[in-house]
């Protein structure tokens, strides 16, 4: 910015009888006279100022000193308990860790008082102190606790006098923060300050002063004369001299005050920034001024005869030279202390006029031309740190100078954490360093800007690709002072325009298989090329294709593996429990991705399989043909572990559907051609069926008549008998008549065998409309039964029957609906109780079947058939119609209820040798 010229006045060049040469001539003699006086008038007031500033840089200095080394200790104590506070997950570790982590910290400083861990709630989970015993309530029952929870941020707390030790002490909290860097926890600190006394003693203030600590509440802390047991906190705000230090520490300099003893002192003050406490250090007057005073006495012997005779002229010339030249130097000393407002004003028209006024227009346009580079400086600065690009400034070291806004978002670096350091060692990744070195020395031979696409490694080591555009800047010898980087993020547009060009080749080569299977009907050579495509698009190892249905040409294999890894075309024809196992996985039609097959959990078999054909990583997706299980189209990974990303989990989905189309044309091909060799058979077949169904109908037709029969009989019965009574009673002249108590019991079970009847009616509808709620729970089955035996204790009784519980105590539990079980088992003691004579015996087992729970209810009674067990859990069953009292539903809603479980059920029988009903129950700890 170019600046608009202005013209000063300046004075005439003739000054007469005001010139200082005049001034200088007509002066010399006496000044030849009295030149040894003003030496000496001269050097006892430098001799004085000299006095005065050592003095005030002496006080200073101790007081920083003192200051710092305090400063120095404290943050020490605070950065260690900082440390620890960012050990991710302290609050959850175990008390032994955490009890050797908060020993250790102890041992570093004695100053630890009491080190403590506190949960989210404020609750002391580990502590430990030096010092013994402690109360833990003095801890948590701070306010600083909860400020440190709440704020989310360090916290000192004011200092405070211990009831049992009678020791000044501070606390500190330091908030714990989890993976998610939420804070779930508190590090508390005592700090015991008896170090303080330490550093106040090693203080040398002359023979007679003195040093002491306040706080930020103006308490006294420490002094260097008073015993810190004895200390309690004296309050010094209503001293006069609290005042002045604010004053001393924004002037930085000396100040004369009645000091802490009462006695005048010159006092110089540093804060402590960690604690915002205050060191003073104080040395009575008397001290400070004594050898001032001895010169003061012997110069001023000395020139007392001189300052009377010079008295007069001194006058004169200190208004003519003097004063304009003390003016001018001390205007020159403000001026180099950056104070660019100074302004001389002298009124002569003389040489020292014109020096002040070409002083004051140098400082007007030296404060011009500061303000226009600090504005072009900002103006830069605000254009750097808004830009959305990386901007990086490096010396010709490679250290870093600048590092604008963008450059701390991308990286997570803060500009202060990368200032001087070298930008190799923080952003590059290991395999571009010594790349990246040899360009930098090669900047000067070559032409900027330079363009590069580097990978730059972040704070949390992720690596983002950035465009960076290089150029340099040159001193005045050509030589390179500072190399400037801009760079853009091109991470996700990189990702997306690999993602684009995998999907293209994706998209092509399912659409050349499908062209593939329009024209051909070759299917072992569309499977072979696909496979092959596949591993090669994938880039894995190796891919096959299996068949798991028998209909087409036998079993059909095709497999493409890579060079160096053996082929597994001899596994599904060796081992049928492992293609028993695989259809049981797939034919649900759900895909399988293992990125790691040491973590998998798989069975034995396959995890041997896997060792043996050496595979890491498997993605296999199953092929539905109609709605049917055909096979699998598997993926391998030999070599590494790998993680199958969701765009190859679909191509391979898609590739399967398309093979799926494939083999099912080839199918309708192959039924084209047997068609009319298998029609008369279908004929013939489809006949039969008819026939089969008819037996059935007439067999459902058969059941539902005896169901009708046995609901008519088994209601009307009862209400007969009931209305019969009920009738005899209304024909008899009495008015009150008495009811035995065998005849309402009679009643009452009537009534509940109906009841019973229209609930089991009501049940099977609403099971086979909604369905059977379960409501899960972890049950221990042998419980189960001794609680059910004791509610059918009188059911027993009546029947003159006993159970017998072999069910292991120990037995691992079954995740099931409690109630529905229990209405298994009493079903299956009722059925046994009613096709039974009286005295008979139940024994209950169970025993353990992979991850089921098998659970067998056996009987010594009259047994059954073959074909009544083969019908026994069918609807309207009625089993022995000579005992049987019910509607055939009881076991019918038990095979419903196992079912719903997940489970079977069954039974075995012969005549005359008992019944044992099984059922299987899911294990809750495989569930």
């Amino acid at each position: 910015m170019k600046k608009q010229q202005r013209n000063y006045a300046s004075h005439p060049a003739g000054y007469g009888f005001f010139s200082i040469t005049n001034q200088l001539r007509y002066g010399l003699v006496l000044l030849v006279f009295i030149a040894m006086l003003l030496v000496s008038g001269t050097l006892t007031y430098l001799s004085f100022q000299a006095q005065m500033q050592q003095l005030e840089v002496a006080q200073q200095e101790i007081s920083q000193a003192a200051a710092a080394k305090i400063n120095a200790y404290l943050d020490d104590l605070q950065r260690k308990l900082s440390y620890l506070a960012r050990v991710q997950g302290l609050t959850d570790l175990s008390p032994e860790i955490q009890q050797k982590l908060l020993a250790a910290l102890t041992r570093h400083h004695s100053a630890y008082e009491t080190v403590a861990i506190l949960n989210s709630q404020g609750k002391v989970i580990s502590a430990v102190s030096p010092y013994g015993q402690f109360k833990v309530d003095t801890i948590t029952q701070t306010p600083w606790i909860l400020y440190a929870l709440k704020q989310k941020e360090d916290f000192v707390s004011p200092v405070e006098i211990d009831r049992v030790t009678n020791l000044p002490i501070v606390t500190l909290a330091v908030p714990i923060r989890d993976i998610e860097d939420e804070v779930n926890g508190v590090l508390i600190a005592r700090i015991n300050l008896k170090f303080l006394r330490f550093f106040l003693y090693q203080t040398n203030v002359g023979n007679t002063g003195y040093t002491y600590v306040i706080d930020n509440r103006n308490l006294l802390v420490a002094a260097k004369e008073e015993s810190l047991e004895y200390l309690r906190l004296r309050d010094l705000s209503d001293q006069p001299f609290i005042g002045q230090f604010k004053r001393l520490n924004t002037d930085k300099s000396l100040a004369k005050y009645r000091g802490l003893k009462g006695v005048e002192v010159i006092g110089a003050v540093a804060p402590i920034p960690s604690l915002r406490w205050q060191v003073v250090v104080e040395l009575p007057v008397a001290e400070a001024y004594a050898p001032i005073r001895q010169m003061l006495l012997f110069m001023g012997a000395s020139i007392s005869i001189a300052t009377v005779v010079t008295v007069g002229i001194g006058v004169c010339f200190q208004r003519q030279i003097v004063f304009p030249l003390q003016r001018l130097t001390t205007a020159a000393a403000r001026i180099s202390t950056g104070n660019l407002d100074t302004q001389i004003k002298v009124a002569q028209r003389n040489e020292m006029g014109v020096l002040a006024a070409t002083f004051n227009q140098m400082t007007l346009q030296l404060r011009e031309l500061i303000q226009d580079l600090s504005q072009e400086r900002n103006f830069v600065s605000a254009v750097l740190d808004t830009v959305g690009a990386l901007v990086i400034v490096v010396d010709c070291q490679g250290r870093i100078i600048r590092f604008n806004r963008a450059c701390e978002k991308i990286t997570k670096y803060s500009f202060a954490e990368v200032e001087d350091k070298l930008f190799w060692e923080l952003f590059l990744v290991s395999e571009e360093i010594e790349l990246v070195k040899s360009d930098f020395k090669n900047l000067h031979n070559e032409q900027t800007p330079k363009i590069s696409e580097r990978y730059l490694l972040t704070k949390d080591g992720k690596q983002r690709l950035i465009a960076w555009s290089t150029t340099t800047l040159l001193d005045n010898a050509g030589q390179i002072s500072y190399v400037i980087g801009t760079g853009l993020d091109i991470t996700e547009s990189r990702q997306a325009e690999i993602q684009l060009r995998a999907g293209a080749e994706r998209e092509r080569l399912i659409a050349e298989i499908a062209l593939r299977i329009l024209r051909s009907l070759n299917l072992d050579e569309i499977i072979s090329t696909t496979v092959t495509e596949v591993r090669q698009f994938l880039e894995a190892d190796r891919v096959f294709i299996s068949n798991f249905n028998d209909d087409l040409h036998g079993r059909i294999f095709a497999e493409s593996a890579s060079l160096g890894w053996e082929s597994i075309s001899d596994l599904f024809v060796t081992d049928n429990d492992y293609i028993q196992e695989i259809k049981i996985i797939f034919s649900q039609g759900d895909l399988q991705q293992i990125d790691d097959i040491s973590q998998a959990q798989i069975s034995p078999r396959r995890a041997y399989y896997f060792a043996k054909y050496q595979v890491k990583a498997c993605l296999a997706v199953p092929i539905i043909v109609g709605d049917e299980f055909f096979g699998t189209l598997v993926a391998h990974q030999c070599s590494r572990v790998r993680h199958w990303e969701q765009v190859e989990i679909e191509f391979l989905q898609q590739l399967a559907t398309q093979v799926a189309i494939a083999i099912q044309q080839a199918k309708l091909f192959q039924q084209i051609q047997a068609l009319n060799v298998n029609l008369e058979r279908k004929v013939e077949a489809r006949t039969a069926q008819l026939q089969q169904r008819m037996i059935e109908l007439q067999d459902l037709y058969k059941r539902q008549d005896e169901f009708l029969h046995a609901v008519s009989h088994d209601l009307r019965t009862p209400i007969t008998g009931t209305l019969m009574l009920l009738k005899h009673w209304q024909e008899s002249p009495v008015g009150n008549i008495s009811l035995p108590r065998n005849i309402l019991e009679r009643m009452i079970e009537s009534g509940e065998r109906q009841l019973h009847l229209i609930n089991s009616l009501l049940e099977t509808h609403v099971s086979e409309i909604r369905g059977i709620t379960l409501n899960y729970e972890p049950v221990k089955i042998s419980e189960l039964v001794t609680f059910i035996a004791e509610d059918l204790e009188s059911l027993l009784v009546k029947n003159k029957a006993s159970i017998n519980n072999l069910i292991l105590s120990d037995l691992p539990l079954v995740n099931t609906d409690t109630l529905q079980l229990r209405r298994v088992f009493e079903n299956l003691i009722s059925n046994a109780l009613n096709h039974n004579p009286p005295g008979l015996e139940i024994t209950f087992q169970a025993s353990v079947e992979g991850e089921m729970i098998r659970c067998l209810v056996e009987d010594n009674g009259v047994g059954m058939s073959e074909e009544q067990c083969a019908q026994i859990f069918e609807r309207y069953s009625r089993g022995d119609r000579a005992r049987s009292t019910g509607i055939g539903l009881g076991l019918y809603l038990c095979r419903q209820i196992i079912t719903a479980h997940g489970g079977q059920i069954g039974v075995k029988s012969s005549p005359g040798a008992g019944a044992s009903f099984w059922f299987t129950l899911p294990r809750s700890d495989k569930n």
